[in-house]
């Protein structure tokens, strides 16, 4: 076939996985560290206190090493333990996990995190039970998905931002008694982002 459609934003995705291939090895390090042998073997840790203390230890750990968002831009270091370990246990940070932060136990964020973080370990370890399922190609995978998440969240809130700009140019040239927000706008039951 001479003509090959060629999915750029796929090729920019995977190169971006790639660079975060070092926060995984990491935090396998990290576990290695703590006596694990494998991610598999902390995810069925039959110990509560022991796996949040675990979780705890690794949210507060200095770390130089980066993770990348879908535009290749690194995250702060406690974002980027929150969301490599929200992605690990294949649930959604931001979109899932973060609201319900609120009313779970711990009187610190990191506590609160490391409480919900290890609900999340006990719920997703009868589900992936293979070694598998917690080595770098399944995580590789599942960070793909993440990341494109990521990417269109990013772009769209830099789309939205242009928007904004013009409109409240517009309203201002013919003087309308109008008020562009910087944020999304709740009305009645609806969120509306410009």
């Amino acid at each position: 076939m001479d003509f090959v459609l060629h999915n750029l934003r796929l090729k920019e995705l995977v190169a971006i996985v790639q660079e975060n291939r070092k926060f995984y090895e990491d935090f396998v390090g990290f576990l290695q560290g703590e006596g694990y042998r494998s991610v598999l073997e902390f995810i069925q840790e039959p110990s509560d206190d022991k796996a949040a203390n675990i979780i705890s230890k690794y949210l507060i750990r200095p770390s130089e090493v980066k993770l990348y968002d879908g535009l290749l831009r690194p995250y702060a270091n406690s974002t980027a333990k929150w969301f490599f370990l929200a992605w690990l246990l294949r649930d959604a940070a931001t979109q899932r996990l973060q609201p319900l932060l609120k009313t779970v136990p711990g009187k610190t964020l990191i506590e609160r995190q490391a409480y919900l973080l290890n609900e999340v370990r006990k719920f997703v370890e009868p589900l992936f039970p293979e070694t598998e399922n917690w080595e770098w190609p399944a995580i590789s995978e599942i960070m793909l998905a993440r990341l494109e998440g990521s990417r269109r969240a990013l772009k769209g809130t830099l789309f939205e931002g242009i928007i904004r700009r013009n409109l409240a140019a517009l309203i201002a040239n013919h003087n309308l008694p109008l008020v562009v927000s910087d944020n999304q706008v709740k009305i009645k039951d609806e969120t509306y982002d410009v």
